[in-house]
Order: C-alpha cells, then sequence, then structure tokens
C-alpha cells in the first residue's frame, strides 16, 4: 500500500517551517484549538488534489504566515516577499517501477545538496520572476500589499516533472465534517442502490419508473400545454438513480442531521478504494454512543487505508490508540509511538469521559476511580459473555467527583444507573446506601447504589481480593512491596501490592489472559450489573 511518509510545509499560515512524520496506518492529530491540525489536512489536500484558489483572488493573501508577511511589509523587497512550500514524502515502493519513477528525484528541500532520491510532490506558490520588471516599478511607499497578480503556483513531481492530480498515487480522499456536499445523500443512495440492488431488479425498476413518467406526461398533456410549446420531462433525469432516497424508520437520512451525516461521509469513504484518507474531527456533531461506533468503523477501514485524522475527542484518542497519536504543539510535531505500550493500554481502558457523556449515554456505571473503571469491562463480559459496549453501557470513573452529584442529575432526565462505590469500613455508610435504594425503589428512579456489605471489605481491591484470594495466592510474592497499608498489617504481598500500586496491578491483572479468565466477579458488583441488565 502507497503511503504518506511526511509533509514539510513552510511559510503556509500558521506555519513558518514544520515537519510531521506520519505512521503508515493510523494518525491521530492532536493539539489546542488553532495548533495547526486542519492546516496540516488542508496541506496534503492542497498538495495532492490541487485543492487551490485563483491567483488573482486578494483573499489568498491570508493563506501566508504571518511573520513572512510581516517581514514583506517592513523591508518591502523582492527577496521577502513571502512564499508558500509544502513538500510531501511519499512512499511509493508498492507501485510499479514506473509509476514510482515519475515521483523519484531530488528535486525536495537539501535533495541536490546531498544527492539522494526520495519520493514525492512539491508545491509552491511565489513569486514569478519573469515580472522582475513589473516588480521594480511598484511603489511600496505607502501601501505594502503583496502583489499576487505577479505570483505563480506549481505542482512538481520530486522527478522534476509537472504533477497533475489525476496521477495522484494515493488515491486520497478528504472528509471535513465541518462542511456539507450538496449532492452527500444523493451520491450516497446512488451507490447503495448499485451496490444492493441486484443488476436485472434495477433494470426493471427504472423501466417502471419511466412507464410512470410517460404516463404522468400523457394524462397531464392538456395541463402541459404552452400554445406550440408544451412542458415535458428531462429524460436524463427520469433514472432512478437520480431520484432516490435512502431512509431509515420512514425519515430520509438528509433529515437526521449533521451526526448521522458525518456517518454517512465516513462511511461512503471507507467504501471507496483510497489510500489515504483525511478525516476533520469525526466526533463532530455525534453522540457519545454515535462516536463510538464511528470510531469502530474507522479501526476496521485502518487495514485498506492510511487515515489522518484531527480531533478534540479524548475518547477518539484513547480507542484509535494513544501510540499512534501526534501532537501538533507550536514548535513541533511530537509522535507518542514511544509511550510504553501499558501507558498506551491504560488510556485505550480508561478514557477520560465528561458529564455530556453522562447524559447522552443509555446506561451509566458509575465507579469510584481508574481501578474500578478497567476492572468492570471484564466484569460485564465475564457475567454477560458480550461486551459491555454492545450493550449501550458506559463507564464512567468520578474521579474525586462525589457520586451524589450524578444522582442528581440522573433523578431529573430519568437516566439508569448504577455506582459501584467503597464502603470504607463504615457501617452507617453501608445503611445510608441501603436506605437510598429503598428510596429510590419507592419513587421509581432508577438508581442503585452498590457497595460490599461487610465493613471489613472496606474497599473495592479487599473485596475482589478475598473473592480470588485462591487465585491471586502467587500474585506479586517476589515484590519488595511491604505488609503495612494505613496503619493496619496485611497478611498477603499480592492484596498490599494491589492496594499500594491499584492502576498498574489492574493493567497487569487484566492483561494476564490466564488469570483474568479465572478471577471472579465480587458478589456485590454482580448484583449490580444483573439489575442494570433487566
Amino acid at each position: 500500500m502507497s503511503y504518506l511518509e511526511k509533509i514539510i510545509i513552510k511559510g503556509f499560515k500558521k506555519f513558518t517551517h514544520y515537519d510531521v512524520q506520519f505512521n503508515k496506518d493510523m494518525n491521530v492529530l492532536i493539539g489546542e484549538n488553532e495548533a495547526g491540525k486542519s492546516t496540516i489536512i488542508e496541506a496534503i489536500d492542497l498538495v495532492l488534489n490541487q485543492k487551490f484558489m485563483s491567483l488573482m483572488d486578494s483573499n489568498n493573501e491570508q493563506l501566508f504566515n504571518l511573520t513572512n508577511i510581516d517581514k514583506f511589509r517592513s523591508n518591502p523587497v523582492k527577496e521577502n516577499l513571502p512564499e508558500i512550500d509544502i513538500e510531501l514524502f511519499l512512499n511509493l515502493d508498492s507501485e510499479p517501477p514506473i509509476v514510482k519513477q515519475n515521483f523519484l528525484g531530488v528535486h525536495y528541500s537539501g535533495g541536490e545538496r546531498v544527492q539522494e532520491n526520495k519520493t514525492g510532490i512539491n508545491f509552491q506558490y511565489k513569486f514569478d520572476k519573469e515580472f522582475d520588471n513589473e516588480f521594480d516599478n511598484l511603489d511600496f511607499s505607502e501601501n505594502q500589499t503583496i502583489p499576487l497578480e505577479l505570483y505563480k503556483f506549481e505542482w512538481l513531481t520530486f522527478q522534476g516533472g509537472s504533477y497533475k492530480k489525476q496521477k495522484n498515487p494515493l488515491k486520497a480522499l478528504i472528509i471535513d465534517n465541518s462542511s456539507q456536499r450538496t449532492d452527500l445523500y444523493g451520491s450516497y443512495a446512488k451507490q447503495i442502490f448499485e451496490s444492493k440492488i441486484e443488476t436485472n431488479v434495477r433494470r426493471t425498476i427504472s423501466y417502471s419508473l419511466k412507464q410512470h413518467m410517460d404516463s404522468f406526461v400523457e394524462k397531464q398533456s392538456e395541463n402541459l400545454t404552452l400554445g406550440n410549446q408544451s412542458i415535458g420531462i428531462d429524460s436524463k433525469k427520469t433514472s432512478i438513480s437520480r431520484v432516490i432516497d435512502i431512509k431509515e424508520n420512514n425519515i430520509s437520512l438528509q433529515n437526521m442531521g449533521k451526526g448521522k451525516e458525518n456517518i454517512v461521509k465516513t462511511e461512503v469513504a471507507l467504501q471507496v478504494s483510497s489510500n489515504l484518507v483525511l478525516v476533520e474531527e469525526p466526533e463532530n456533531h455525534l453522540s457519545h454512543s454515535n462516536t463510538r461506533k464511528l470510531i469502530e468503523m474507522i479501526k476496521q477501514g485502518v487495514n485498506n487505508s492510511q487515515m489522518i485524522i484531527s480531533t478534540h475527542n479524548p475518547l477518539v484518542i484513547s480507542r484509535l490508540n494513544l501510540r499512534k497519536t501526534i501532537w501538533i504543539s507550536d514548535k513541533n510535531a511530537i509522535s507518542l509511538e514511544k509511550i510504553d505500550e501499558k501507558v498506551a493500554d491504560f488510556f485505550a481502558k480508561a478514557d477520560n469521559l465528561t458529564l455530556l457523556e453522562f447524559i447522552l449515554s443509555n446506561k451509566v456505571i458509575l465507579v469510584e476511580g481508574a481501578t474500578e473503571y478497567i476492572y468492570i469491562p471484564e466484569f460485564y463480559r465475564k457475567t454477560f459473555s458480550k461486551s459491555i459496549d454492545e450493550s449501550g453501557i458506559h463507564v464512567i470513573s468520578m474521579s474525586g467527583i462525589k457520586y451524589k452529584n450524578y444522582v442528581e442529575i440522573a433523578k431529573q432526565i430519568s437516566k439508569k444507573m448504577l455506582v459501584i462505590t467503597d464502603n470504607d469500613g463504615n457501617q452507617e455508610r453501608i445503611d445510608n446506601i441501603c436506605t437510598s435504594n429503598k428510596k429510590f425503589e419507592e419513587d421509581n428512579q432508577e438508581i442503585f447504589i452498590k457497595c460490599d456489605t461487610s465493613v471489613d471489605n472496606f474497599t473495592f481491591e479487599v473485596s475482589f481480593y478475598k473473592e480470588n484470594e485462591d487465585k491471586l495466592i502467587n500474585f506479586k510474592k517476589d515484590s519488595k512491596v511491604t505488609l503495612e497499608y494505613k496503619e493496619k498489617s496485611l497478611d498477603s504481598k499480592a492484596l498490599a501490592y494491589m492496594l499500594k500500586n491499584k492502576t498498574e496491578s489492574a493493567i497487569e491483572i487484566c492483561n494476564d489472559i490466564k488469570l483474568s479468565d479465572e478471577i471472579v466477579v465480587p458478589k456485590y458488583i454482580k448484583e449490580g450489573l444483573e439489575w442494570l441488565e433487566k
């Protein structure tokens, strides 16, 4: 598969000089607002698909880097004229030699000096030296306007030849969820019609439509006659593929909002044969559950394409693998590919959820912190033999926020919610939780709070260990961890390690296939899950 290895951007919008190295499969661009994520995608699209405005458009000045513009205005000489230079370095090893040869050469930054052949495309928007005399006659004493009329733009391969988008070796496609294509749904309907309906059936339907159209014109001929002229039907527009629509539950996709449009755009893009798919904010206008669906769609599509995605959503980042993330900072692009796999695994299991996701979720499980958040999906799978995502249940770590705050919101919006919490070794807390549950039931509130009913099992780790003591007896037996914990003396290194290294132990146990298959779900958590599943 051909793919984009690197981009070097000079003088384009916020970038004076910036380069980004890409993974051959998934790339998730993150950064603050206005960091330049969209500019990078725009630059790639500009070079590969030759997306550029007319040279005579004065708005082109806004494409130049402001620092370079200021440099010219402070000293309006030819050498200070701002320009844009973008280089795409491509890996075309999978292409036929004749295709690769067209892009292979030394016409890139420093290429002629080092004489090392690279494959790629170079775009330039700069002053055309053929207009030297015209520039010399310009008066910049009062107005330092950039003379765009004297500029030229060109696309060249690293071989030095002209590049046309018809020769695009990556078959790049961009999905911009900030804009709407006029014929998006028409194209989608046509694609579905032609791919899902048998050819002979399509012919029959099309012929039947034309018959009905002819019959309509014939019956309405008197009403459609205008003297020597008459109103007819354009035969080019009577094709079934031009008038069909896609509906779900008798509602047109066009009337389902921007969120549905995003899903359709992505689905269509992944069905089209493209080596490179560029996606702007895939989560835009989507609920939390639909974002998950879109992520799964993207993860499957990446098997056949290189993907470059810009996002603000932590769920997108974590689920698409933190190690595929590229941080677009002010100074340089920082790849997170070298982050420890266990760290990436943690973030994949413990993505940062927010109150918005709580409100939009179907069912919710609130847990104390990251440890329970890591375990709960495994407990759910063991209890019901299916994933928690399949059931539309979202687990949210309270991260220090008292669950009572969530309870109040759940009451107002009738949210079915399970709270898994510690009893803190306090019998009064256990009794209060029992009283609250009775009150919820009397008020027909679908809220259930569960904790271990034994004061000895003061926290989750103790309950979990006691339920699985025979399986965990050898866990961390050679650890140097001490047996003292909060003025208590423990009799197990496994439990001591679990209490002192909560997140690390959770990841290790869940990643141990044999151990994770043997562990038993603590009784109070299992009861809570069974209530939620009713």
